[in-house]
């Protein structure tokens, strides 16, 4: 009976380790894009110096067709977004006229950035994500 209860930590510790190994090989098959490469989307988690205006300065600059800020302060508009970084010209009417930009205003911490804009990426069939954050 002793020997049954010793192999069991030996069978989960084997199991674990073969995950994360399974896991590691996973990750350094990942592709890794290029800083300046397009993606399908860009998402801003607040909270950061700078984070939003540079998700807007990309998606003005067509590195991806969908943004989504998350962690928007509730009442926050698109047009505030614009005042407060004085955006003008061509760059602001990009942004005012873009049609796939998503304020996501429920979001007051990382776990629930990540819950806001699951459904997003999923409604958007987004593949690939530039995320602008610390």
């Amino acid at each position: 009976m002793m020997k049954r209860l010793l192999l069991l930590p030996l069978i989960v510790m084997t199991l674990w380790v073969c995950g994360f190994a399974a896991f590691l090989i996973w990750q350094a098959q990942a592709v890794v894009q290029e800083p300046g490469a397009k993606t399908d989307a860009i998402l801003v988690l607040t909270g950061g110096t700078n984070r939003t205006h540079t998700g807007l300065m990309l998606l003005a600059a067509g590195q991806a067709e969908h943004l989504m800020i998350s962690g928007v302060e509730p009442g926050v508009t698109l047009e505030n977004l614009i005042a407060l970084y004085d955006f003008a010209g061509p760059i602001a009417t990009i942004l005012r006229n873009h049609c796939c930009i998503t304020l996501g205003q429920q979001a007051t911490s990382t776990v629930e950035n990540a819950i806001e804009a699951a459904p997003w990426i999923i409604e958007n069939n987004l593949t690939t994500i530039r995320l602008v954050t610390s």
